[in-house]
Order: C-alpha cells, then sequence, then structure tokens
C-alpha cells in the first residue's frame, strides 16, 4: 500500500510538473589556481592575484583581485580621494565579466576625482556586506558613499536555510582544499533583543537527501521539511533589519547610503518601501536576469557586459546628480 501510494504521488507530482532536485554544478577554473579561496571570516574570499577564469568551459573572463580582497576598478587609484564603497554578491563583483566591464570599474571612469572599492565577492549576503563595512570603520576606513547593491538570492543567504546551506554545498564545497576545515559563513538570527549574527563551518552544512534526486515526491518532502525546521520565517524581513544595521553605521559615520537592487523580484519592490519609510537613497537598477539580452547564458546566468553597463548609467545619474554633497564628504 504504502509503494503504490507513493508511485501513485510520485506519477502526480510529475503531471503536475515538479521535477526531483536537479543538481547545480558550477564548473570554475582559474589559472593561476585558488581565484576563489576559503575564509574563516566570510566563508569565500578573493585571493589577491591577477586571473583568467572559466566558468562551465565556455565563458572566459579575467579578474584581479587587490592585496585587500577587492576587484580591481583602476590602476590609478590614489589616497587623499573621497570613496565610494560597492558592497554585493557575485553580481556587484562581476562574476563572468573583465575587470574593466564591471559596473564598479565603469563608474571608476566616469568619476575620477574619487576612489571606487569594489568589495563584493561571489556568495556573499547583506550580512557579509554589514560585516565587511563594519570592520573598514573600525579600522578607519570612512568612504563618503557606500552602495549596497541588493540581489533577491541575498534573502536566503541572510538566514542561511537549510537549503541554502544545501545548495552551498552542493555548488562550492570541492573537496579538502587549503582553508576549508576553518572556512565559516556568516548569518543571522532574530533574537528578542535584536538580530544574532553566527557562523556556520562549511563542513557543517546540510547536504541533499540522496532520493530526492530521483523523485519528486522526496524532494517535495525536503523543502517542506526544511522550512519547517526553520520556521518558515520570511527571509526578506531579516535583509531589512540587517539594511537597518548598515543604516545605523552609514550615520554614525556621515556616510551616504544607497540601496541598488540589481534584479527584478517582489523583495525589490518591498525594499523601495522600506527605504521611503526609512529616509534611505534607494536607486532602482533592476533588470530580468532571465531576458537573455542582459546575463551569460548559455553558460551562466550572472550579468553581462550590458547589465553592468545599465547598472553603471543608472548609478552615474544617482552620482552625478549628488555629487557636490559626496565630495564634501569623509576622506581616505
Amino acid at each position: 500500500m504504502i509503494i503504490l501510494v507513493f508511485s501513485i504521488s510520485e506519477v502526480v507530482m510529475r503531471l503536475l510538473g515538479y521535477l526531483p532536485h536537479q543538481p547545480v554544478y558550477t564548473d570554475i577554473v582559474s589559472s593561476p589556481p585558488d581565484a576563489i579561496i576559503y575564509d574563516s571570516n566570510y566563508g569565500l574570499g578573493l585571493n589577491p592575484g591577477t586571473y583568467d577564469i572559466t566558468i562551465n568551459r565556455g565563458l572566459r573572463y579575467h579578474a584581479t583581485h587587490l592585496p585587500d580582497s577587492t576587484r580591481l576598478t583602476s590602476h590609478n587609484a590614489q589616497n587623499g580621494k573621497p570613496e565610494i564603497f560597492i558592497l554585493g554578491c557575485s553580481f556587484a563583483y562581476g562574476m563572468g565579466v573583465d575587470d574593466e566591464k564591471t559596473f564598479a570599474s565603469l563608474i571608476q571612469g566616469d568619476f575620477p576625482e574619487m576612489n571606487v572599492r569594489n568589495l563584493a565577492a561571489p556568495a556573499y549576503s547583506t550580512v557579509h556586506s554589514y560585516l565587511q563595512l563594519k570592520s573598514q570603520l573600525e579600522r578607519g576606513h570612512i568612504p563618503a558613499v557606500v552602495v549596497l547593491a541588493y540581489t533577491s538570492y541575498q534573502d536566503a543567504r541572510n538566514q542561511l536555510s537549510g537549503l541554502q546551506q544545501k545548495y552551498w554545498r552542493e555548488s562550492l564545497i570541492r573537496g579538502n582544499h587549503p582553508g576549508l576545515e576553518d572556512a565559516r559563513m556568516p548569518y543571522v538570527v532574530k533574537k528578542d533583543t535584536g538580530l544574532e549574527i553566527r557562523y556556520l563551518p562549511l563542513t557543517d552544512f546540510s547536504a541533499w537527501w540522496k532520493l530526492s534526486r530521483y523523485s519528486a515526491v522526496v524532494d517535495g518532502l525536503e523543502h517542506i521539511w526544511s522550512n519547517f525546521m526553520y520556521g518558515f520565517t520570511d527571509k526578506y524581513t531579516l535583509t531589512e533589519e540587517v539594511i537597518g544595521k548598515i543604516k545605523n553605521l552609514c550615520e554614525q559615520h556621515q556616510i551616504r547610503l544607497v540601496i541598488m537592487p540589481l534584479d527584478k523580484s517582489q523583495s525589490a519592490e518591498k525594499l523601495k518601501t522600506f527605504c521611503l519609510n526609512q529616509g534611505i537613497d534607494f536607486l532602482d537598477a533592476c533588470i530580468d536576469i532571465q531576458d537573455p539580452y542582459y546575463n551569460l547564458e548559455p553558460y551562466d546566468s550572472h550579468p553581462n557586459e550590458a547589465a553592468h553597463l545599465f547598472y553603471a548609467e543608472r548609478l552615474k545619474g544617482y552620482l552625478e546628480q549628488h555629487i557636490d554633497k559626496i565630495q564634501c564628504g569623509p576622506v581616505y
């Protein structure tokens, strides 16, 4: 009877369009190796050096990581200029796009009177952005502007739910590379006293149920169980609270904060209302990342050169409108 019920359920699930879990493997090879390394504070980090990187055996680009683990935006950066921090994930980092074609580099070219620092990195969340900014400020690196390049993917990463852990374990963890044992990913938990930042070792990430690759029923049950274990938390609300903490840091140091969403989503729409209510500058740079004009398919789904050009034009317009006030801001 159990086998019969399971078989019927499987057929019904398939007819409704549900499928077993589809593994997501990203084949990233760099020359020299290890462009992205494990990190004890952020899970992953940028390894200083200049790299030729190939994604899924077809997409090639070059990336330069500076000694401070940021991505190159200019060979002529000089101290004494007001700074713009770009914070975010792989979209803002420019996964799949050459150094000079990321929107951070394009902005640097448009505003040579300022230093643009691209602190974004693959797999980062809004929590990462908060921790990065906090670390920079504690070391006396105070920018004039912070641009938080938000994507809807960051909501799940902020919570680091079971499903997110399984996805990272499948797509990020490759063997026992140096630093893996010490690598930890930050996330937040909402407590009565506020947000609490915690760290989970990458080696402790949950793995997919084995049968989920073969059964739509098992895959569906796994999703339900994961959500149940994490309380069906609205992950987006964590994003709002983390941005609130970023806002407080910026206000304490008289830094202009700009929230710049990069992909169209319900979260981005909610964030627009949140920023309006909180008095935070909101710059709508959303694109439909499924549009082939803006992505790197068939090899990768990240934004392409056209998308980065669009992002740069949106940010350029904002900065030109506020440049006089920005130039009077803090100097690093």
